[in-house]
This record gives C-alpha cells, structure tokens and sequence, in this order.
C-alpha cells in the first residue's frame, strides 16, 4: 500500500515536518522552498574552518538509500567549499524578474 511505502508523498511529508519541528527545538536555523531544487545541501559550521558541506544529487525516483553524497571540508577544498556556500545562500534571493522578462523579450525579438 502507499502509506506503507516509505518514499509514499504523506510519509515524505511527515518525516519533513518532523526534522522541521526538531530542528526549530534545537534552535537550528532551517529554510525551506517549495522550488525543486535538484541536490541536497547540508553545511555544518559554513563560517568556521571545521565547516563542512554534504552535497548530493536528488533524482526523482530515487530512495535515500540510492544516493550517493559527498562531503568537501572547507579546511581542505576552501574555493570549492565556498562556492557551495555562496550558490546555496543565493537559493535564497528573491528572483530578479524584470532581468528575466527583459533576456526573454530581447530572445524573442531575435526570432525570424
């Protein structure tokens, strides 16, 4: 049945709101979208030198358990480190919309 099957939309949902609530317990700052983002980004310590990020791939389809992730400490992979940091906390800039509207009139203008 779906309510049994762990990767089921209620199931997803469920454990979500479960991390959401434990970590707002333990006063951990956590953001969330409703955008699919594509990976997986989990930074612990992004400003200290012990910080580091585990990074993987989201397939859709795909359980946990499938996935591989990877784990850049900033200590050892500085610039890459940093680029994470800074590509995840741009997720959460709001859109420049009048660029996007003016890229997409001037590609269309280019249209024969």
């Amino acid at each position: 049945s779906q309510e049994n099957n762990p990767d089921s939309k209620s199931q997803i949902v469920s454990q979500i709101r479960a991390a959401l609530n434990k970590a707002k317990a333990n006063q951990v700052a956590v953001r969330t979208t409703d955008n699919f983002i594509g990976s997986s980004m989990i930074f612990c310590n992004p400003e200290n030198n012990d910080g580091w990020v585990l990074i993987g791939p989201i397939i859709p389809g795909t359980t946990p358990a499938k996935r591989q992730h990877y784990r850049l400490h900033r200590s050892t992979h500085e610039d890459a480190f940093r680029a994470m940091y800074d590509t995840f906390e741009r997720l959460w800039d709001p859109p420049d919309l009048k660029s996007f509207h003016e890229g997409f009139e001037q590609a269309s203008r280019r249209r024969v």
